[in-house]
């Protein structure tokens, strides 16, 4: 069975979640600081990150994504980050990411940390045999924190929002649409 490969960055180590990773993944996805803006219910019992565990590894063996664990050093987990979706527009690939840190973690630097090595990886690596072109990011309006990460890597705000969902075959929500293109 593939495994994600491991990457490391200055401070961190991004890796496979593995099911001894439940009760961190469930003290992050139960966290309502967490929640305010990931656009899922929080996680009420240990069973729902398992099998939100379960979701994302085999996500990725169809080849359908993938979710890192964000890890300090020591091995703690402090968070995730993936692609949540591949998408292709007009015979380009692109993917769509996602990101959580706990709040314990937040105004560190770790989430800038993540994001310029995995997009440095989206760039330069196939994704599944496809060459990927560009990123996109769904982001609640009072988000902004995440707003400004994502302009700090060079993302922009697609500019009607409700058209990018339809274009790109997301849901359609009230999140705002960032996107970043390398590849024309």
């Amino acid at each position: 069975m593939a495994v994600l490969k491991e990457i490391m960055t200055e401070r961190l180590m991004l890796n496979q979640i593995e099911q001894h990773d439940s009760a961190a993944y469930f003290e992050l996805f139960s966290h309502a600081r967490v929640m305010e803006y990931y656009g899922d219910s929080k996680l009420m019992q240990l069973k729902q990150a398992e099998d939100w565990i379960d979701r994302v590894s085999d996500q990725f063996h169809h080849q359908l994504g993938y979710r890192y664990a964000i890890r300090l050093k020591t091995g703690q987990v402090i968070g995730s980050f993936g692609v949540n979706r591949i998408l292709e527009i007009d015979e380009e690939y692109g993917v769509l990411i996602g990101y959580a840190l706990h709040p314990e973690h937040w105004q560190k630097g770790y989430m800038s940390e993540v994001l310029s090595r995995m997009l440095i990886e989206l760039k330069t690596q196939p994704l599944f045999a496809r060459t990927i072109s560009f990123a996109l990011a769904e982001v609640y309006p009072d988000n902004q924190r995440s707003i400004h990460l994502l302009h700090k890597h060079g993302f922009s705000a697609v500019e009607s929002s409700i058209v990018a969902q339809i274009q790109f075959n997301l849901e359609i929500s009230a999140r705002h649409i960032f996107q970043l293109r390398w590849c024309a």
